[in-house]
């Protein structure tokens, strides 16, 4: 046998031994039975080897609770709630529930990940009762003596804007695009 057969069946068997190895160590694995399952392009740190997903997709399991976590480099960590792996979407979550604070300064930089469609939300700060107009206050951003509310309706940030204070309008990442404005 000449040495390019020999180095081409090894080459071949190699492969192969390699493909074999992969996939038994690259098996799905999950935080605890109720949370989201995790494959390739993700990885599962301290049960699944690196080369079983793409770099920045690494998640782990909280120590504490047995969430499924991911952390953003710039926007720190978040709970995976949900990952669809045909849509290639993954729903985040904040670990101490208020997800519109942490909205405020979301920054995906440094990550592979993007939103695909966005909406424009506008946060208010009113000192007015709430119930009279109407909309749902943000509970973990509102205080004692006053309320937050979010909208991208063009009329609810004419009413909100003659008697409450703006605090931010942000991008925020969306499933899929409004067609109509979020009144509160």
């Amino acid at each position: 046998m000449d040495t390019h057969k020999i180095i081409a069946s090894f080459l071949v068997f190699s492969y192969f031994l390699f493909m074999v190895s992969s996939a038994d160590i690259c098996f799905h694995a999950a935080c605890c039975p109720n949370e989201p399952v995790i494959r390739f392009p993700f990885w599962l740190e301290k049960q699944q080897p690196k080369p079983c997903g793409y770099p920045g997709f690494g998640l782990f399991c909280d120590s504490t609770t047995n969430l499924t976590v991911l952390e953003l480099p710039v926007s720190g960590k978040f709970v995976v709630q949900g990952i669809d792996y045909a849509s290639r979407e993954l729903w985040i979550n904040d670990p101490h529930d208020c997800l519109p604070q942490r909205l405020l300064s979301l920054n995906l930089a440094g990550s592979p990940f993007t939103g695909v469609y966005y909406q424009d939300i506008t946060l208010f700060n009113c000192s007015f009762d709430y119930t009279k107009y109407r909309l749902n206050p943000i509970a973990c951003l509102s205080g004692s003596t006053y309320t937050v509310f979010a909208t991208s309706s063009e009329r609810a940030m004419r009413v909100l804007s003659s008697t409450c204070s703006s605090i931010s309008t942000i991008s925020v990442p969306v499933e899929w695009p409004f067609n109509e404005q979020v009144l509160s």
